[in-house]
């Protein structure tokens, strides 16, 4: 773990004679990175250091291409906007790195063969009840089976919407009839208990994209005005959230419409949290990876909603475990046919995984959640610090065996 800080003149003193790597230099302070050993002695000595980014790699993407005063900006938004809360969100930067290693399991379990490709398989099914505690940890404590049913079975649905407007959705049929059967089970237990508008067909669930849309004028303003939403300039017209059927409509007043985000709420999140230069980095970026590789495009947001609708899938089959076992084991059956798809389908990492790579990325994870459980005891957030010493208890096991398979020098 190598996180990066903002150091003003009191913190870069403290700093002195200490392994750190300056990234920039700014009016009133530094971007610095350090190892977990020396920040967890900075933040003895000086509790209130700001955190910025969790990686150097991911502050290096975030202010690319930008100027001096454009990086000032960025830096100052981060302090107000993100860092007070950077601890809190260590458990999605985890899950983040936890969908890597999917991959990279996935990868290995189809190049294995014998029993350690059995091993693997059991391996990538641990992954996914890990992911579904992160996932879950603090969100579903008090939830009803019923809500956890109700809410698996909308992201079934806005699959099964998404996979019908894919670029190739014919591809896409096999595993559409699965997603199918998969929302007819969770209907129809949903009918059983007493919610009989679920027995039916699937909830319609709204497709939303992020869209530049031009030319603008009073009246495209209007509408956006009275849906209380942001909307950003950019180029001659405006990046804003769209339902994917009213593009149609806004082709036809004579606009131009042009995908930047297959996932509207990716644009809400970088609108929340990115400057003005950000965004008109990050949508140049987006709107050029969409038009260059469409397929691949939708393929990666395809992959993301197959392990969301596995993740609430799995967190609804927990409960019922508990409170409906007959259910729990028509649920499990629907699990294994999505763990089987999304294994299936995550897409094979740039290049092959050479051999003790998935325990090199695993046990980097694993360091990453000792680390901010020891940040969370030493800050005084003990329910934090129990989560993250909780995963890592279910990690290391895995990581074991793991290490145990590779071949020895």
């Amino acid at each position: 773990m190598e996180p990066v800080i903002y150091c003003v003149l009191a913190c870069l003193v403290l700093l002195d004679g200490v392994p750190h790597r300056t990234l920039a230099h700014l009016p009133e302070g530094a971007v610095v990175a350090l190892g977990d050993a020396p920040f967890t002695a900075l933040r003895v000595r000086d509790p209130a250091t700001p955190v910025l980014y969790f990686s150097p790699e991911e502050y290096a993407d975030a202010v690319d291409g930008l100027t001096s005063a454009e990086l000032s900006a960025a830096i100052g938004r981060r302090l107000r906007d993100w860092s007070p809360r950077a601890l809190e969100r260590a458990a999605g930067w985890l899950a983040q790195r936890g969908r890597g290693s999917l991959i990279l399991a996935a990868a290995a379990e189809q190049a294995a063969a014998g029993p350690s490709s059995a091993i693997l398989a059991e391996h990538f099914a641990t992954l996914l009840d890990l992911l579904t505690r992160i996932n879950g940890q603090g969100r579903f404590g008090d939830t009803r089976l019923d809500e956890l049913l109700i809410f698996a079975l909308e992201k079934e649905a806005l699959l099964l919407r998404e996979l019908a407007a894919a670029p190739d959705p014919a591809r896409l049929r096999t595993e559409a009839a699965e997603r199918a059967e998969t929302a007819r089970v969770i209907g129809e237990a949903l009918g059983r208990r007493g919610q009989t508008e679920y027995a039916g067909p699937p909830p319609y669930i709204e497709m939303w994209r992020g869209v530049f849309v031009a030319p603008v004028d009073a009246a495209l303003l209007a509408r956006l005005k009275t849906r209380w939403e942001p909307a950003i300039p950019w180029r001659d017209g405006v990046v804003a959230r769209w339902k994917l059927r009213d593009l149609p409509r806004l082709q036809q007043e004579g606009r131009r419409t042009t995908l930047v985000y297959l996932s509207a709420g990716q644009l809400l999140g970088d609108i929340s949290e990115l400057t003005r230069a950000q965004l008109d980095r990050q949508f140049t970026r987006r709107t050029a990876a969409l038009a260059a590789a469409p397929e691949r495009s939708s393929d990666g947001y395809l992959d993301t909603l197959r392990l969301n609708a596995l993740l609430a899938l799995k967190t609804a089959e927990g409960r019922a475990e508990r409170d409906a076992p007959r259910l729990a084991a028509a649920l499990r059956q629907r699990v294994a046919v999505g763990t089987a798809r999304l294994a299936a389908t995550l897409p094979s990492p740039s290049t092959p995984p050479v051999p003790g790579q998935l325990v090199a990325v695993e046990t980097a994870w694993l360091g990453d959640m000792v680390f901010f459980a020891g940040w969370a005891r030493a800050t005084g957030h003990p329910t934090l610090a129990e989560w993250f010493s909780g995963w890592s208890d279910l990690l290391r096991p895995e990581l074991a065996r793991l290490t145990a398979m590779q071949p020895r020098p």
